[in-house]
């Protein structure tokens, strides 16, 4: 099955890539045109966006806005982080602003993600420039003024700047400037904080992003009055509504009634990545990265916006199937990536869809992701399992012959 694929694949590769840049390059244009304008200017467009910009407003006036406000569901400091973006502007100008930036971000996200998946071709590296723009994750992003497309580039940057870094206090602060706006949505970031505490194997970048990230709360927390407990927890009083999230565990969870189990589970699925990430810490950075991005996005309750996340392991893919050994392992991760392309380039409405179809799209993404998952967690096994075998050193004699 190997050879025949790879046969195929070097028969027929200026084909393949040139119909899957046809498909990659509609979608994007057709997204990105339904998508940008709704942000901008749709009466229906921007909701989420409109209503951190009225969070933003109310919490530097002083307004308790986990008990007043609809929906108070961020930690005081993402308030403190998304002021420069919401907080000196009325809605109109921020809804462009926040375009901007969003368009932006994902723009530096892409070329990150060309540079870094190992693409020799032009048709290659377009592929992988257009494959976030196409999702539907960031065009539902884009929609409703949601974080993802600017929190993920932040944190890839961020942790390959660590990991790649000469550990000086320029890279280091450098990364903590990138690193510390990222943690605006917690749930999006927080996983990836298990790679700035192992992954360098120093405590200054743990030290300044928490330090800077503790600052910040503390600033927020001036301009609002009351119980100081409410003012740094009140955010998680609504907890997660993992029925109108989709392939997480929280939702399994809830379907199974035991969503008094959806905290302990969630924090234990985090603790077990970090202890992961500890024991596997010298492991090829984009694993690890592609790893944690998977887990995180099943582990708590997220929506069809955050699925983004995959992206990062589709170049860790890109970059196996590019350069992994000939053992088969390049043929899967290709395979692996087709089909996870496939999965976050297909229309959204088969996730919303009700009944059957809805079920077959929900269960068929989480396999892909799971597969991926598997495949990475094995490649980093048997990384480590290459690196920690003796050498065995010949007699001259012997080598000679």
């Amino acid at each position: 099955m190997t050879v025949l694929v790879r046969a195929l694949w070097r028969r027929h590769t200026r084909r393949i890539l040139h119909i899957a840049l046809a498909l990659v390059l509609a979608a994007a244009m057709w997204r990105l045109g339904n998508e940008l304008p709704r942000l901008i200017a749709a009466p229906d467009g921007a909701f989420d966006l409109e209503l951190r910009h009225g969070e933003v407003r109310l919490w530097f006036a002083g307004w308790p806005i986990y008990t007043k406000a609809a929906r108070g569901d961020y930690p005081p400091a993402s308030y403190t982080i998304l002021w420069p973006l919401l907080g000196w502007l009325p809605i109109g100008a921020a809804r462009w602003l926040w375009a901007a930036t969003a368009v932006a971000g994902l723009a530096w996200l892409a070329a990150i993600a060309m540079r870094e998946s190992c693409a020799e071709t032009r048709s290659e590296r377009l592929l992988i420039f257009l494959a976030p723009f196409a999702t539907y994750s960031a065009s539902a992003a884009f929609g409703v003024g949601q974080l993802i497309n600017h929190v993920l580039p932040l944190v890839v940057a961020g942790l390959l700047l660590l990991a790649r870094g000469r550990g000086t206090w320029r890279d280091d602060l450098m990364a903590t400037g990138l690193l510390v706006p990222a943690l605006v949505k917690p749930t999006l970031s927080a996983p990836f904080f298990w790679f700035v505490c192992f992954v360098p194997r120093r405590v200054r970048p743990i030290a300044l992003v928490s330090a800077a990230y503790i600052l910040i709360t503390a600033f927020a927390a001036l301009f609002q009055s009351g119980d100081l407990g409410t003012i740094l927890f009140g955010w998680l009083a609504e907890g997660p509504q993992p029925l109108q999230g989709h392939a997480n565990v929280n939702k399994v969870l809830a379907l199974a009634g035991l969503r008094a189990w959806m905290l302990p589970v969630s924090l234990g699925l985090l603790i077990a990545l970090g202890v992961w990430v500890f024991r596997n810490r010298s492991a090829e950075r984009w694993l690890l990265l592609g790893v944690i991005a998977i887990v995180g996005r099943f582990f708590i309750h997220h929506r069809l916006y955050d699925d983004l996340l995959l992206f990062v392991p589709m170049v860790t893919l890109f970059r196996i199937a590019k350069r992994g050994p000939a053992d088969g392992s390049d043929v899967t991760a290709g395979l692996l990536f087709t089909l996870m392309l496939g999965s976050l380039v297909a229309p959204a409405q088969l996730i919303g869809a009700r009944g059957a179809l809805s079920l077959i799209m929900e269960v068929g993404q989480a396999a892909i992701w799971l597969g991926a998952l598997a495949f990475l967690a094995r490649r980093v096994r048997q990384e480590q399992t290459a690196e920690a075998a003796p050498v065995v050193v010949l007699p001259a004699a012997e080598a000679a012959s």
